[in-house]
C-alpha cells in the first residue's frame, strides 16, 4: 500500500505466490489512483489525474528438464489526463496472453515464448479539459494487436559459449478520429497498418585468462504496409484530397533487410584495472508513424512538442556506426568506470520544416503553424558516462552516475533535436541493521545546444534533492521519502508542451516539473 502527497495518489498491490510439488502460481493485482498534481509555484498541472488497474496470473509446471507455463496480464485504465497531448485518455483496455518454457535439451539451455496482445484505447479533448466549442470536440479510437515469438538456445562448448535463436513481432494498428457532435466527421488516420519484424541471431562469447570477448550478429526483416485512408473533407478541400489520393495511390508495402553487428572486448590490464572496447553497427527502420502519417497530426509516438508532423513513406532505415571505450578501476572500497562513446548515424530520422505544399496549407488552416516532416539526415552523437561506487565506512556508501551527450547534424550546422542535458546523479546511503537511509542529489546542466531548424528553445539547469528511508521489522517494510525536498521549480528539457487551454500553465509552454512530493508505503509479507 502506498500514498503520495502529490495528487493524493494512492496505490494498493496485493500479490500471492503459491507452490506445491511441481506446480506454482502467481496471482497479482494493482489499483492506482491520482488527482491533479501541482508545481512548486502551486500551479495545477491539469489534467494529470488517472485511475488504473492491473491484473495478472502466471502458472508454471516443473518438468524433469525445465518448466513450462502460461501467463495472463490485463490493464484497465479509465480517464487519465495527458496535458502534453491534444487529447486525454478516456479508456485503455489491454490483454496479453503468453505461453513460455525453459528446457535443458542435450546440454542446450532453451528459452521460448509465444504471446499475443490485444489493446484498444479511446481519447478525447473535452471530458477532462476545457473545450468551449462543441464543434471542436474530437474522439480518437485506436486499436492494436501484436504477436511475439521468441526461441533462444545457448550451449557452452570447449571453444566458448554459443547463443543463437530467432524472434518475431507481428502487429496491426488502426486509428480513427470522430466527433460526438458531428456524425459526418471522420478521419481514418491509420488503417490496418502492419508493422512486422522478425529475424535470427547468433552470439559467440569466449573467456580467456585475462578477459573476455564476444561477437554478435543479427539479421532481421522489417515488413510494413498500410491500407487506404480517408477524410470527411476530402471532397471539399483540394489540399486534403491531394494528400489522401497521393497516399492511397502510393506503394506502401515495403520490406527492408537489416542487420546488427557487435564486437566487445574486455581485458585485464592489471588485477584492478580493466579496459573494454566495443564496436558495432546497428540499423533501425522507421516507425509506422514516421512512414504513414499522411495528414499533419500530432500522432508522433511521444514527441509531444505541440507541433504537427507529416510522415514520408520513402524513409530509409537508420544505420549507426558505434564505438565505445571504457575503463574499470577497482580499489579496496571503490570502483570507478569512465566510458566514452561515439556514434555516426547515417539516414538518422528527424523532422524538419515540411516542403509539402498541400500539407503546409492544411496544417496552417488547422493550427496556424507549418508542420514538420520526418526525413533522413546525417547525425553524430558524442559523449561519456562515469559510474562511481564507494564504501565510505562500515555504514556509509556513495553511488554516482554522470553523463553527457552532444548531438549534432552532419549535413548542416545544427544540433540534434531533443537531446538530454548533462546531468549528475549522486546518492549517499546509510545502512545499519534494519535501517536504510538515502540522500540523493540530481543535478542537470542547462541545455542550450538546441536545434535551430526545429525552433527548439533552451532550458535552464536545476538540481533536485530527494530523501528516502526504509525500515524492516519482521514481515513488515516501511518506506517513506520526499521527492524534490526543496520544492524546486524546474522544467525538464525533454518535457512535453502543454496543450490544455484555460489551465494554470499557458498553452504552448513546456510542462514544469512536479513540486515537493511526500510519500509512504507499507509492504507486508507472510
Amino acid at each position: 500500500m502506498g500514498y503520495n502527497q502529490q495528487g493524493d495518489s494512492v496505490s494498493f498491490a496485493p500479490m500471492v505466490n503459491l507452490a506445491k510439488d511441481d506446480h506454482a502460481i502467481l496471482v497479482y493485482a494493482s489499483q492506482q489512483k491520482q488527482n491533479d498534481q501541482e508545481t512548486a509555484d502551486d500551479l495545477t498541472i491539469s489534467p494529470s489525474e488517472y485511475d488504473k488497474q492491473l491484473y495478472g496470473l502466471n502458472y508454471q509446471y516443473q518438468l524433469n528438464n525445465g518448466q513450462v507455463g502460461f501467463a495472463i496480464h490485463s490493464t484497465d485504465t479509465s480517464q487519465a489526463g495527458t496535458p502534453a497531448l491534444p487529447m486525454d485518455v478516456d479508456y485503455i483496455e489491454a490483454n496479453r496472453f503468453e505461453f513460455n518454457g525453459e528446457h535443458d535439451w542435450f546440454n542446450h539451455e532453451i528459452v521460448w515464448s509465444l504471446s499475443y496482445l490485444d489493446a484498444e484505447h479511446g481519447m478525447d479533448n473535452y471530458a477532462l479539459r476545457h473545450n468551449m466549442n462543441e464543434n471542436m470536440y474530437r474522439y480518437n479510437t485506436a486499436a492494436a494487436t501484436s504477436t511475439n515469438l521468441k526461441f533462444h538456445a545457448s550451449k557452452l562448448y570447449a571453444f566458448g559459449r554459443l547463443t543463437y535463436g530467432l524472434d518475431g513481432y507481428w502487429s496491426e494498428h488502426d486509428s480513427t478520429i470522430t466527433s460526438p457532435k458531428n456524425r459526418m466527421f471522420n478521419i481514418l488516420n491509420f488503417n490496418s497498418v502492419k508493422d512486422n519484424r522478425y529475424g535470427v541471431f547468433a552470439e559467440y562469447d569466449k573467456a580467456y585468462s585475462s578477459g573476455t570477448w564476444s561477437f554478435g550478429l543479427r539479421l532481421k526483416q522489417h515488413q510494413q504496409d498500410a491500407d487506404d485512408v480517408d477524410h470527411h473533407m476530402a471532397m471539399m478541400n483540394d489540399n486534403i484530397k491531394m494528400l489522401k489520393n497521393n497516399f492511397n495511390n502510393a506503394d506502401k508495402n515495403d520490406t527492408k533487410s537489416l542487420h546488427d553487428i557487435a564486437i566487445n572486448w574486455h581485458h585485464d590490464l592489471k588485477d584492478n584495472l580493466q579496459i573494454s572496447v566495443g564496436l558495432g553497427q546497428k540499423q533501425r527502420a522507421a516507425s509506422y508513424q514516421e512512414l504513414y502519417l499522411w495528414l499533419p497530426m500530432q500522432s508522433t509516438g511521444g514527441l509531444a512538442d505541440g507541433r504537427t508532423y507529416v510522415g514520408d513513406i520513402n524513409l530509409e532505415p537508420e544505420t549507426a556506426n558505434q564505438l565505445n571505450l571504457g575503463l574499470t578501476w577497482k580499489g579496496k572500497s571503490f570502483q570507478i568506470s569512465p566510458n566514452l562513446f561515439y556514434q555516426k548515424i547515417d539516414d538518422y530520422i528527424q523532422a524538419f520544416p515540411s516542403t509539402n505544399m498541400a500539407a503546409n496549407m492544411v496544417a496552417n488552416m488547422m493550427t496556424g503553424k507549418m508542420p514538420l516532416q520526418f526525413a533522413n539526415v546525417e547525425a553524430e552523437l558524442t559523449g561519456f558516462d562515469l559510474d562511481l561506487t564507494a564504501q565510505l565506512s562500515e555504514f556509509w556508501s556513495l553511488d554516482m552516475i554522470a553523463s553527457y551527450v552532444k548531438g549534432e547534424r552532419g549535413d548542416i550546422n545544427d544540433n540534434l533535436y531533443r537531446v538530454s542535458p548533462a546531468n549528475l546523479n549522486a546518492t549517499i546511503n546509510y545502512q545499519q541493521e534494519n535501517w536504510q537511509l538515502r540522500l540523493n542529489w540530481h543535478l542537470f546542466a542547462k541545455q542550450d545546444d538546441v536545434s535551430v531548424i526545429n525552433d527548439e528553445k533552451p532550458t535552464s539547469g536545476y538540481g533536485l534533492i530527494n530523501v528516502s528511508g526504509r525500515y524492516t521489522w519482521s514481515n513488515v517494510q516501511i518506506h517513506a521519502g520526499i521527492r524534490n525536498l526543496m520544492d524546486k521549480n524546474y522544467i525538464d528539457h525533454l518535457a512535453g508542451t502543454n496543450r490544455v487551454m484555460m489551465s494554470d500553465i499557458p498553452t504552448g509552454n513546456k510542462l514544469p516539473g512536479v513540486g515537493r512530493d511526500v510519500y509512504a508505503a507499507l509492504v507486508y509479507s507472510f
